[in-house]
């Protein structure tokens, strides 16, 4: 073997090494946790795997997805290898992620076994995947590690940021190095040729999403938008950022019969204090504190206002908002927000510090010249597809 092939087999023999030993010393604790002994029953058994993947066809690309949220944002890139009858895999680590995948009808998809090096090289070598991919941030030693080892790794939907761990930190870097390439959601710092910035797969889901649901959206907008109003979505919204709206209607008392403002609040049960806080500023104000209707009403909107930029909790992702073509604003918490970051950087999110700046970006607002940019006309998955699959035809073999 290879000095590379043999540092890698090192590293994951004394990974395992490590979980035994933890294993071994927290055996009492799972006496007495009744989560971690569901965890370990829920492990799926090596042969089980080999079986399953056998059955998704010959040499299959992985794809590692944790969790509800990785499997969505992972959906389009799925469906892109389905669309061109290349075999696939998905290993989910979360019982929730595996049930949510069953109820979206997902073939061809198994719950994770122990993360231990031996077990996945059993795995490995028996099911010989094409190319291995890994959606967001769960980067676990036993898959990755075989993954480098016996296959090739590509990291996609990768946040560029800083990690407090020093350990952490290191282990993200060696491990970026030694990938086939690296797609990251914003701008990477580093300008190695194999880091790609494609932007967010979630988009492409956001846009299958809007075109099924384009004719009921269409009817929610025609409803809102009698006597030619524009739409103003106050999304994710915090008493903070409901506060400075109340300001922007004391300051400027003809807002609510310019716009028809819809509350969506950050949580159930938030709409009596949300009434509170507009101070009996209700007129041509729709509250809507039930769950998951967000999407539909930020694609009614003209302009979207992002909640949760003026407290200390930062701003909700921008996609949903951004991809229905909206104005959109925000305070000025972004908490590190990689989307939200990249759409101040390309001119479409507009950071208000307070009421006034918000009614000056309302005075001006117009969906059909929002200043979104040419990055957010392109299709994340058809960059990371077209990169790993164009630029490598043997792997589409």
């Amino acid at each position: 073997m290879s000095d590379k092939k043999n540092l890698l087999y090192t590293m994951g023999l004394a990974y395992d090494c490590c979980c035994a030993v933890i294993l071994c010393l927290g055996m009492p604790l799972f006496l007495f946790s009744k989560k971690l002994r569901q965890y370990l029953r829920s492990r799926q058994r090596i042969n089980q795997v080999i079986g399953l993947v056998k059955a998704a066809g010959e040499k299959p690309v992985f794809l590692y997805c944790s969790s509800i949220g990785e499997l969505e944002q992972a959906m389009p890139l799925i469906t892109r290898l389905k669309a061109s009858a290349i075999p696939y895999f998905v290993f989910a680590h979360s019982q929730n992620g595996l049930i949510h995948a069953r109820n979206m009808h997902l073939e061809h998809i198994a719950l994770t076994p122990l993360d231990f090096f031996i077990g996945w090289q059993q795995i490995f070598k028996i099911c010989q995947p094409r190319l291995c991919i890994v959606n967001r941030h769960e980067y676990w030693p036993g898959f990755v590690l075989n993954a480098i080892l016996r296959s090739k790794l590509y990291l996609v939907n990768t946040v560029e940021k800083d990690y407090r761990n020093v350990a952490y930190r290191w282990y993200i870097h060696w491990l970026r190095r030694h990938c086939a390439a690296v797609f990251f959601v914003n701008s990477p710092k580093s300008r190695a040729a194999h880091f790609i910035s494609t932007g967010d797969t979630r988009k492409d889901r956001l846009h299958e999403r809007a075109n099924v649901e384009a004719a009921s959206i269409a009817a929610l907008r025609e409803r809102l938008t009698h006597h030619r109003k524009k739409v103003l979505v106050l999304g994710n919204a915090y008493l903070e950022d409901v506060e400075i709206l109340q300001k922007v209607m004391t300051l400027r008392p003809a807002i609510p019969d310019e716009w028809q403002i819809v509350i969506v609040p950050a949580r159930p049960g938030m709409a009596d204090p949300v009434k509170a806080a507009l101070n009996a500023h209700t007129h041509n104000v729709v509250i809507d504190a039930s769950f998951g209707k967000l999407f539909s009403w930020y694609q009614c909107a003209d302009a979207a206002w992002i909640g949760g930029g003026f407290n200390d909790k930062g701003i909700h992702n921008t996609l949903e908002a951004g991809i229905a073509g909206a104005v959109l604003l925000s305070g000025p918490n972004l908490a590190q927000q990689p989307d939200a970051l990249a759409a101040v950087q390309a001119g479409f999110l507009h950071i208000c510090e307070n009421a006034k700046a918000c009614i000056s970006i309302l005075e001006t607002a117009d969906r059909h010249q929002a200043a979104h940019s040419e990055l957010d006309k392109t299709s994340p998955t058809e960059l990371i597809f077209k990169s790993i699959f164009h630029k490598n035809p043997a792997q589409t073999l």
